[in-house]
């Protein structure tokens, strides 16, 4: 458990590779690195949501 709302759990171990699941209400994005880093990459993405991202996302790698 990560706070009160956003659990993580084991769901598979199979040689060198976990799988893991995330139980977080919708309005919490969780995000992978890559996925993320990719956004924050984006031209499109405007400066006060690249600053959210940065700063507020739970991300997972």
């Amino acid at each position: 458990m990560i706070s009160d709302n956003i659990v993580v759990t084991v769901l598979k171990i199979q040689r060198n590779k976990v799988r893991i699941g995330i139980d977080a209400p919708k309005k919490i994005p969780v995000l992978h690195s890559e996925l993320q880093n990719q956004i924050l990459k984006s031209p499109r993405v405007t400066p006060d949501a690249r600053a959210e991202l940065k700063n507020g996302v739970q991300s997972c790698t």
